[in-house]
């Protein structure tokens, strides 16, 4: 069993020995209920642990005896349970109990309580949820915020990915910098995290503009002594962040740049170092890109990562999976506006990608994306495409990574092909062998 299985076996022995035995000193108080609560909050073996927790809570009021009845902490522990949960529902609980434990329990909560129940709502996106109930903290004054609850409630709205996200998380920022500027809130100061989460949330708000605006918040922290330094998550934050502002033509180009100086900095001044993720965000960005150079430069990029004498390769970051199929997706993406040849250069990129990842020395491998992206590239190029789409189609098979989407494409790019080889057969009628290693839900890139 777990350490909370354990715990309350043992508190459940505690309470037999207690009751029936009258042994005295095993009586269990306060300190015994909550031990074992806080074990189930941090417990991930079940998502039944904050309905056991706040079960357990509930007998403790049961008791007539004064030493066996809940605090702040009990209640914090049980919300904390529902926080890792990260459902509506589970919110829901959350602030029924920040609730009913003043109204039933005659317990108060404390500035870490609130913060429980921000964070139930941050989960979950319930940004409104998490701003009002901020404010209303802050109006009624019996406790005060600090940067936990302003975080949260900045994560609610990351989380919530709808095109007011950005203004509200920057809102929020500047409302806690206002707040430590005018004293009596030394706790409210941002810290990193915050501003990480300032630029998830500016990232997931889908504008335009987010790329600008994310790029100017990391040069106010790299500009003003008084901020956080930014980390490698700050970078590949607003590096995402361009790559979902894929209608402005240059936010590839400056994804590029970001990373460009982000390994500058890293040579010259002890700066964050990139990782492979800061590579797989700029390259996604180009396969985003509408840009119609945008295979080339995707491909240039993992060529730098390969080669140790690029000026990348001081870094010694090798390329992964995700790399590999983003770069296969900037191929497939490519439009050659019924230009012949640049349809054959696409193709033979597209080939050369395929057998570079089946036969890597590594442990990557092409999975059931690789091929599926692959095979897109075939539609709607030229007459070998047909050709190539069979022979690919026939790899993937001895590969085993035949997915469904695999099927869509092939019958996409060549549909005689796919008559002849699949005809009226389900993923499900297939041979065993060609779907063995086909995982489900498998992202492309971090």
């Amino acid at each position: 069993p777990g350490s909370a299985q354990r715990a309350e076996l043992l508190l459940e022995a505690m309470i037999a020995q207690f009751e029936t035995q009258g042994r005295k000193h095993l009586k269990p108080d306060t300190v015994s209920f909550t031990a074992v609560i806080d074990a189930m909050s941090k417990d991930n073996s079940s998502s039944h642990q904050a309905i056991k927790a706040e079960a357990l809570l509930w007998r403790m009021l049961s008791f007539r005896d004064s030493s066996i009845k809940p605090n702040e902490k009990t209640f914090t522990s049980v919300i904390h349970a529902y926080a890792r949960d990260a459902s509506v529902e589970s919110s829901r609980r959350a602030e029924l109990l920040l609730k009913r434990m003043s109204q039933e329990a005659n317990v108060e909560p404390n500035i870490c309580t609130y913060n429980a129940v921000l964070d139930t709502f941050a989960k979950c996106g319930l940004a409104e949820k998490a701003d009002d109930l901020l404010h209303k903290i802050m109006l009624e004054r019996k406790v005060k915020v600090d940067r936990l609850s302003f975080t949260a409630c900045i994560e609610s709205w990351a989380t919530k990915q709808v095109p007011v996200s950005a203004d509200k998380a920057e809102a929020l920022l500047k409302e806690m910098h206002n707040l430590y500027k005018q004293g009596g809130y030394d706790g409210v100061q941002p810290d990193l995290i915050t501003y990480n989460t300032t630029l998830h949330a500016i990232c997931n708000s889908r504008v335009a503009n987010s790329g600008y605006r994310a790029e100017a918040l990391l040069h106010q922290m790299l500009s003003t002594s008084e901020l956080p330094s930014p980390d490698t998550v700050s970078y590949n934050t607003v590096i995402m962040a361009w790559s979902r502002s894929s209608g402005d033509f240059s936010s590839a180009e400056n994804a590029e740049n970001l990373l460009q100086m982000m390994c500058q900095r890293h040579q010259t001044s002890s700066g964050p170092k990139p990782d492979v993720i800061s590579f797989n965000a700029t390259i996604n960005c180009w396969a985003r890109s509408k840009r119609p150079d945008k295979a080339q430069r995707a491909i240039q990029l993992l060529d730098q990562m390969k080669d140790p004498s690029s000026e990348f390769g001081h870094l010694k970051i090798q390329p992964d999976l995700i790399t590999y199929n983003s770069v296969l997706n900037a191929c497939a993406t490519t439009t050659s506006n019924g230009n012949a040849k640049d349809k054959s250069v696409i193709l033979m990129y597209t080939m050369d990608l395929l057998a570079d990842l089946e036969g890597s020395t590594t442990q990557v491998r092409p999975d059931s994306v690789s091929y599926t992206t692959a095979l897109k590239a075939c539609c709607n190029r030229n007459l070998s495409a047909t050709h190539l789409a069979v022979s690919i189609f026939e790899r993937c098979c001895n590969a085993g990574q035949v997915s469904s989407s695999v099927l869509q494409y092939f019958k996409m790019s060549d549909f005689k092909s796919y008559e002849q080889m699949i005809g009226k057969r389900t993923l499900n009628d297939l041979p065993k062998d060609w779907i063995r290693n086909v995982r489900s839900n498998r992202k492309r890139w971090r």
